[in-house]
């Protein structure tokens, strides 16, 4: 990674951690992007760089955990929905911090979306070519 790459990498973390930081203290709805960039002590024209709007910084968020999802997340040799359920849940756990904080800010839907969006594509690559027994035991990965 270059020096560009990390320096635009940190600006993501300082945006994020700006936002999640006002989260905390008042409703979503009433953040600002200028509160954002104050509070992550970044620029308007960093932030414009990266985003057009703030949802696009949950959403950039969001997408980094389910690409960490997909990468801890080995194909397995013997298809196991116990296994897949217990280890989908423990990873998600550990975020339960950030789980919690969007609950609190009413962006269940968003949450629910980004998250469904790739979990079964996650799971179905886990199992690779083997076939899950119940066609139902799919949907709590978003197939419905």
């Amino acid at each position: 990674m270059n020096g560009h790459q990390k320096q635009r990498e940190q600006s993501y973390r300082m945006i994020e951690e700006g936002l999640f930081r006002l989260m905390e203290e008042k409703p979503y709805a009433r953040i600002t992007v200028s509160e954002i960039t104050k509070k992550a002590d970044v620029s308007r024209r960093t932030f414009y760089r990266l985003y057009r709007e703030k949802d696009e910084v949950i959403h950039h968020y969001l997408g980094g955990l389910c690409q960490e999802y997909r990468t801890k997340s080995p194909i397995l040799e013997n298809y196991n929905i116990c296994q897949i359920a217990r280890e989908y849940f423990s990873f998600w756990y550990q975020y339960r911090d950030f789980l919690l904080l969007m609950h609190r800010c009413g962006l269940d839907e968003m949450l629910y979306y980004e998250i469904s969006r790739v979990s079964l594509e996650v799971v179905e690559a886990r199992i690779g070519n083997q076939r899950y027994k119940d066609p139902c035991e799919m949907e709590y990965f978003g197939k419905r």
